[in-house]
């Protein structure tokens, strides 16, 4: 889960919609909030998905078409996850009403021990997605609005409620306070040798190697959602929070305004393919459902009406197996694209816990 500045988080309340995804109660054997996807990232296989959920980890091992539970972080909101080449991190966000074990000195690698705010701060680490780690250094019972992976396969960044920016550069093993700052970031990522991080004043521009906190925005306005774009190692764009998008070609140090697309809530421009995605996963949105451009966001078209859709994800393309993108509804239902995004059909559903 990322935290938005200037956006709305919706959460499946069942059976209603509200405005908002914190940690929902239990009511006996039924959860509050529907299950929904957090973050996606590969498995150590080439046909292998990893999901951070609303209730725990979920795991494919044939390309999204079915699904089981892992239980590695039991059955608590894993807020975000982020893949190195050798390692994963995560963070995750307790509930009230979830009797999950806390994680300890003495268990902490057993599968099923949460990182809890009432022992271990909230980031682990793990090879495998199976056994994990309390990472050190971080401020115990903190909340953790985002989780960037840098640019060497080592380092991860966090950006922490009420602390600032921290950094790892072993993997999520120890972590150091690198900009103390009480206003909250809401978004990190890491171009070439930037680090962007969105407040509720606009987008900030660091040196990585040696963050400080700016004086004024590079981007002086709420940012919902930053992404990447293929190809173009130094593109970037926004999705602004009073709507349309921004564009950067130097990093985000200099923007150029869209104002001609809809509010995404998410960005996504999966490395596989040769489009930019935005979703608008509210119903109450006339402009819901997955929107794509092959101009990086100056044109847009609609390509899957559908509400609550706010997570994509690529699978590269395998022996005996092409290319395909994933789409996650709250639910979980997924659906998935041969086409580079084009068309959209239904794939597989995901129980909820």
């Amino acid at each position: 889960m990322r935290l938005r500045a200037g956006a709305v988080v919706l959460a499946v309340v069942l059976p209603t919609v509200l405005a908002a995804c914190g940690g929902g109660t239990a009511t006996g054997s039924q959860p509050l909030v529907a299950d929904h996807v957090h973050g996606v990232v590969a498995g150590s296989q080439s046909a292998e998905i990893v999901l951070a959920t609303h209730y725990g980890l979920e795991q494919s091992e044939d390309a999204g078409a079915t699904w089981q539970a892992d239980n590695g972080l039991g059955e608590e909101m894993v807020a975000a996850i982020v893949k190195l080449p050798s390692d994963y991190v995560a963070s995750l966000q307790p509930m009230a009403g979830m009797q999950m074990p806390r994680m300890t000195a003495a268990n902490m690698s057993t599968p099923g021990m949460s990182m809890g705010a009432a022992s271990t701060p909230n980031i682990g680490y793990s090879n495998n997605t199976h056994r994990w780690y309390s990472g050190q250094g971080i401020p115990p019972g903190a909340a953790v609005a985002a989780l960037a992976a840098g640019s060497n396969g080592s380092t991860v960044w966090a950006s922490l409620i009420g602390f600032g920016i921290y950094e790892s550069t072993d993997a999520g093993r120890s972590w150091q306070r690198m900009i103390p700052a009480a206003v909250p970031v809401s978004d990190l990522l890491v171009v070439g040798a930037n680090l962007l991080f969105a407040t509720p004043s606009g987008l900030f521009v660091t040196d990585a190697a040696a963050p400080s906190m700016p004086g004024l925005p590079e981007l002086s306005q709420p940012v919902n959602d930053m992404t990447t774009l293929p190809n173009c190692g130094s593109c970037v764009v926004a999705a602004l929070g009073s709507g349309g998008v921004a564009a950067s070609r130097d990093g985000g140090v200099t923007w150029r305004q869209i104002a001609d697309s809809p509010t995404f809530d998410e960005l996504s421009a999966p490395p596989a393919t040769s489009a930019l995605f935005g979703m608008v996963p509210s119903a109450a949105d006339a402009n819901h459902g997955v929107w794509r451009s092959t101009d990086g966001g100056t044109t847009w078209t609609k390509v899957l009406t559908a509400t609550l859709i706010d997570h994509l994800y690529a699978m590269p393309a395998a022996a005996g197996r092409p290319p395909e993108i994933l789409a996650f509804q709250w639910g979980i239902n997924v659906f998935s694209s041969a086409d580079d995004g084009v068309t959209w059909s239904p794939l597989s559903h995901i129980p909820t816990p």
